[in-house]
């Protein structure tokens, strides 16, 4: 645990110490509907387009500890922010967060994240992928949990009148 921490920028590490500090509990969240609620009224605050079946779906076929790790944060009662990560044999991937815009609480969501990182590595997994963003301010956010930063490429190919049309379009 220590050697992750001390890969982890300042600003995160003392978001998860304050969170210590203030008393703020993490608790596993595997099909837990407040938290899967949680996720879906961040996208609605942000004013990011999701498909609630899909993300129903999602949560249906990714509800077990085979296959999810999932936690939650708390203050008292009240739930601050949830992390949900899907998993394979070597694997975990971060999908999906939520946060509670009204809370005064900036630690809670790296507090969250934390643990699904300490339990992906108790169950062997040796790969925490972020999945990146394009978003600068959430990829700064991730990069803060530390690791490495893969760059993916794509190729594609156009026909000449795919590639005119588009020239024109810039213009």
């Amino acid at each position: 645990e220590e050697d992750i921490l001390a890969q982890m920028s300042s600003e995160r590490r003392k978001n998860i110490t304050k969170s210590q500090k203030d008393g703020l509990v993490v608790k596993e969240s595997i099909g837990d509907s407040d938290s899967q609620q949680l996720i879906e009224n961040t996208f609605v605050k942000q004013g990011l387009w999701y498909d609630n079946e899909v993300l129903s779906q999602l949560f249906i076929t990714f509800n077990s500890t085979k296959n999810t790790i999932a936690y939650s944060c708390y203050e008292e009662e009240k739930l601050l922010a949830t992390v949900f990560c899907i998993k394979d044999n070597d694997k975990a991937y971060y999908i999906l967060g939520g946060f509670d815009g009204a809370s005064n609480h900036s630690g809670a969501g790296a507090f969250a994240m934390w643990h699904a990182i300490k339990k992906s590595k108790e169950l062997g997994v040796s790969v925490f992928d972020f999945e990146g963003s394009m978003q600068p301010s959430i990829e700064k956010y991730f990069r803060g949990f530390g690791g490495n930063l893969v760059p993916y490429f794509s190729i594609s190919k156009e026909n000449w009148k795919g590639k005119a049309l588009l020239k024109l379009r810039k213009k």
